[in-house]
Parts: structure tokens; sequence; C-alpha cells
């Protein structure tokens, strides 16, 4: 005679299969397992128990394990977004109170930076603000006959004495840059200062542009011994250089108040 199949479950706390018969009909359930289950995300043994009895001891241990399981993965999906911004290329600019200078951190270099005589997240054209927040590195411009060409991977252009960048509300072209002579108020990128010797257009108000929000906010190099600017920010050559050749189309700046 045939030998009826003996139906198999899995035991709650050995892992594998164990015949049906040889359990109480009603498990008897550990309410700190339920509460507490091992199980996670990546592989672990899972001691979780379901049976035919017992349904309050499962709703509290299915609780306990989705709540458990969530806030695991908001601590996953923050650790993954704390690494993605530690291994992205950033520029930090830290604005200590009350003073127009600054420290400048990139990569392993700390060097002083000059700014603008106040801060702002509200910036208009004219105020002479530096504006707080997070900017994209646009393109390198340099004059040819004072620099030879960087060595970066930024976007890179030779100015001339016929460079220039609109500062007009008015004009259509405002906070771009134009060829001279230009009809509308503009600033001249050709200086004897050495201001602009080697500058990078920061992606302020640029994308999209708005009139009146401020224009032409560059890292340039600075002068006098880092003497305030005029809501850009200034740093010495040797930064400049070091800026240049480990920047990248992706680097960002970021312009904060010190804590």
């Amino acid at each position: 005679m045939a030998q009826t199949p003996i139906p198999f479950a899995l035991h709650p706390t050995v892992g594998h299969a164990t015949p049906i018969h040889k359990r109480s009909r009603r498990p008897n359930f550990d309410s700190a397992s339920m509460t507490k289950p091992s199980f996670n995300l990546f592989g672990r043994q899972n001691h979780y128990f379901l049976g035919f009895g017992g349904f309050r001891g499962v709703s509290v241990g299915f609780s306990g394990f989705f709540c458990r399981r969530w806030t695991s993965c908001l601590a996953i999906a923050g650790e993954i977004i704390q690494f993605k911004r530690m291994t992205e290329p950033f520029i930090q600019v830290i604005a200590r109170a009350a003073s127009h200078k600054a420290i400048l951190r990139f990569h392993e270099r700390v060097a002083p930076c000059a700014l603008g005589p106040r801060l702002s997240d509200a910036k208009i054209e004219g105020d002479g603000a530096t504006p707080l927040g997070v900017f994209a590195l646009r393109r390198l411009y340099y004059r040819p006959d004072r620099w030879a060409r960087p060595e970066t991977a930024l976007p890179i252009s030779e100015i001339s004495q016929k460079c220039g960048w609109s500062d007009d509300i008015e004009d259509k072209d405002y906070n771009r840059y134009v060829p001279l002579p230009h009809s509308f108020s503009h600033e001249a990128l050709w200086r004897d200062d050495g201001l602009y010797d080697a500058f990078i257009a920061l992606g302020y108000n640029d994308d999209p542009i708005i009139a009146g929000k401020g224009s032409a906010i560059f890292l340039h190099l600075q002068k006098n011994d880092f003497q305030p600017t005029r809501g850009c920010v200034a740093i010495d050559e040797d930064m400049m250089r070091f800026v240049l050749a480990h920047a990248t189309p992706q680097t960002k700046i970021e312009i904060l108040r010190e804590r």
C-alpha cells in the first residue's frame, strides 16, 4: 500500500522542513521574536514564523517588520545621498560673520578668498552682495596674452578687447557674454588690473535669466590682498590653477555662511 505523504511546514527556529504532525496545531509564538524579527534586506536568516493561529502575534510581527524595514531603507537612502555628496567634486566657500573674507575648500586644499561686502539669498542688480547657494561652473575665460591656455576639463574661451558682459536689465542679453561695442550697459572683460586674466562664469541667474536678479557672478582672481568684490568670489592665482586642474563640468560651488 502506498504511504500517504506527510505534509511539511517551515519550523520557526531551525529554518528547515519539519513534518507538520510533529508540532502542535496552535504554535506557541514567542512575542520577543515576533516584535524583533531578525530578517533583513541583505539575506540574513529569517527566524520569522507564520502559522495557522496567533493572528495577533502575526499582526504585531508584521507591523514591526515593515516599520523596521522602512526605517532601514530610509537610513540606507540617506547614506547613499551623503556618500554621493562626499564623492562628487564640490567647491565650498564658507563666509565669516561680518567680513568679506572667506575660506574656500576644494579637495584637500584650503585657501583664503574674498566676497562682496555682504551675503544675500535675494540678490538684486547692483547691490554688491555675493549670492548664497549652489552654482555650476559654466565656462573658463582667460587672456591669452597673460596666461597660457590652462589645462582644464571645463569649457574654455579666450577673451579679447572686444569682450563684455551685459549688466543692463533692459537688455535682451542681460547677464550674458556680449561682443563689444555694445549699446547697453556692460562690463568690459579685458582689464588692466588682472582680475579677469582667468575667471569662471558661475551658473547664477542664468537658467532662466531673471532681469534685475544680478549678473556677472564670477570666480576670478583677487587683488590688493583680497579686497572686497562686487559680488563675485576672488581667489589667488595658485588656487585658481588648482581649481582649473581639478574641476570638471559636474563640479559645483557652494557659498554659505559660517555656522
